[in-house]
């Protein structure tokens, strides 16, 4: 990538005069290749940095067959969400870090054009190599900047999200569904673009296999947490948790049919489907927030990304009983309304969506991530293996937070009680 070519695909009418890596700012990892590059422009003093993302198959650790499959799917989405959603989301009020350009290429080396560009644009038919250049937080913009028209150097990362932080997530997460709530081209067109059925947690991709896996990982885990859930005034008796795993598989496929798309059409919206504090920055002084990583957004219930949102990303202060957890859904919800009036979608969410069907929704989808955890996360697990994990930020805290694990157990045994009882009665 010469100065020469960033001008001619990148910058067309302006002059570059070099682009140079930032010491240390480069990075590898399982999905993809990151750095940022320093762009400088003639006749003036003019710079800017840009952030580069590559996952190009032959540059990737190996994997099976099937996980490439569903990886590369997920690379094209984050590509596609760039090159195709951002701007009209971005026109509907959404904050984000604004693409300036987008390549994929298959794997004879025929590359497409840059995506973004409003022109028609050169593609490719089966894409397994992407590139993106997106605005650089930490940088000034060389155009207006896609978050608020400010400047983007004031954004930094949190963990585990006080309230004020969480509000305005739970705020971001109320604009980006309203945005595209009833735009019935835009979710067609998300649902064959993006991924029809979002979030890399739920059971259709992670599948029975996996599923299988609690009956095993869940009589090891008690028999290391035993001391811990026995001293826990909010579980039950050890004897009333043993069937958890057993439980979990007999549930999951109704739990993930009550979340599909199929059965909630009416209700569905464009979902980020990895919402979690890893996966945000905020802004330092106002603490609004902006999203990236958006590998596993497509057509979901909105319900999905608040519950990844609660359940992997806020302290365990605000989760400490149910009254206050409901406070915070109740908080998104009322955004949610609030947006859909103010984009003229519905002037009454009560009557199309009441906040009792909605938390319904996050009850299901809080137990559809536990699935996760019993299934895979909490394998092998221990008090202390899950401290050792405290500090990694992109681990969800139902993982490395003993107060969060112990929150998840009493989720997933009062929501699969609850999913039974709806069972039953019908």
């Amino acid at each position: 990538m010469t100065p020469q070519w960033f001008q001619d695909c990148v910058f067309p009418g302006r002059q570059v005069s070099a682009v140079r890596v930032v010491p240390g700012s480069i990075h590898r990892g399982k999905h993809s290749a990151v750095a940022k590059l320093q762009v400088h422009f003639d006749a003036s003093d003019d710079e800017t940095t840009l952030f580069l993302k590559k996952s190009a198959r032959n540059e990737l650790p190996s994997r099976s067959a099937a996980h490439w499959q569903r990886d590369i799917t997920s690379y094209r989405t984050e590509a596609t969400f760039y090159a195709h959603f951002a701007a009209s989301l971005h026109a509907r009020g959404v904050s984000l870090i604004r693409p300036l350009a987008v390549f994929q290429s298959d794997a004879a080396g025929i590359c497409s054009s840059n995506l973004v560009a409003a022109e028609r644009v050169t593609t490719c038919s089966a894409p397994e190599n992407f590139m993106m250049l997106l605005e650089c937080l930490g940088s000034v913009s060389p155009v207006s900047s896609a978050v608020d028209e400010s400047s983007l150097a004031n954004y930094e990362a949190a963990d585990c999200l006080d309230l004020a932080d969480t509000r305005q997530a739970l705020s971001y997460l109320a604009n980006l569904h309203a945005s595209a709530w009833g735009q019935e081209d835009l979710l067609e067109n998300a649902s064959s673009e993006l991924w029809p059925a979002a979030c890399w947690w739920a059971f259709p991709k992670r599948g029975e296999t996996e599923l299988a896996q609690a009956s095993e990982i869940w009589p090891h885990m008690l028999s290391h947490w035993g001391k811990v859930f026995e001293a826990e005034l909010s579980l039950p008796p050890t004897a009333d948790l043993k069937s958890l795993g057993e439980r979990m598989i007999e549930e999951a496929a109704y739990i993930s049919r009550c979340l599909s798309v199929d059965s909630n059409a009416e209700l569905s919206t464009l979902v980020h489907g990895d919402f979690k504090s890893a996966n945000l920055f905020f802004e330092s002084q106002s603490r609004k927030v902006v999203a990236f990583d958006w590998q596993w957004s497509g057509v979901g219930l909105g319900a999905m990304d608040v519950a990844n949102l609660l359940n992997t990303s806020v302290s365990i202060s605000l989760l400490a009983n149910d009254e206050n957890e409901l406070e915070l859904l109740q908080f998104y919800y009322d955004c949610l309304a609030e947006r859909l009036k103010a984009l003229g979608v519905t002037s009454a969410l009560q009557r199309s969506y009441s906040f009792e069907a909605f938390e319904r929704h996050y009850m299901l989808a809080t137990v559809e991530y536990a699935r996760l955890l019993i299934s895979n996360f909490w394998k092998r697990m221990t008090p202390d293996s899950c401290m050792a994990k405290a500090g990694n930020a992109n681990c969800g805290l139902g993982y490395r937070s003993i107060p969060h694990v112990v929150r998840m157990v009493r989720k997933l045994h009062q929501g699969l009680k609850r999913v039974k009882g709806e069972r039953v009665m019908s």
